[in-house]
């Protein structure tokens, strides 16, 4: 029978969130994992004008897509963090049907969901959504690829 893994969180401010992602900063686009589950990871950023990824008072396009990919690389840390292992290291395959309605203001919490559709071979399907309070602002479908040791 397969040990039940429970979610000690939610884990506030970066430096908490380091051991279970391999990005370091300036690059690390989260400061709170909220949520998490075998099936649902929930991640939080407040934007600042200190993070590289923002211009003109926004966070941009390519720190949304890097918002959602850290948040899956977030869900496959800790879930290995659980287990008591290492967490391998993984890719993004793809991403398709990156819709953005609108960009994040500087001072905004974004909360990013990313959902587990299939998982098989290391290979994981998962579709994302992105707030700022109950507002959707942007959602993608991803595939992310756990590299073979």
């Amino acid at each position: 029978m397969e040990e039940e893994l429970v979610f000690e969180g939610p884990l506030k401010g970066k430096e908490n969130l380091l051991q279970f992602i391999p990005q370091r900063d300036p690059m690390v686009m989260m400061d709170e994992l909220v949520f998490w589950d075998d099936i649902k990871t929930t991640s939080a950023l407040t934007i600042t004008s200190e993070n590289i990824l923002s211009y003109n008072s926004e966070f941009t396009e390519p720190g949304i897509i890097e918002n959602f990919a850290q948040t899956m690389a977030l869900r496959i840390g800790y879930h290995y963090y659980l287990l008591k292992q290492s967490a391998p290291v993984g890719y993004i395959g793809s991403f398709k049907r990156l819709k953005i309605e609108e960009l994040p203001k500087l001072g905004d919490r974004i909360e990013t969901t990313i959902e587990v559709i299939h998982e098989m071979f290391g290979v994981t399907m998962a579709s994302g959504e992105m707030k700022v309070g109950e507002k959707v602002i942007a959602k993608i479908e991803m595939k992310t690829v756990v590299a073979k040791e």
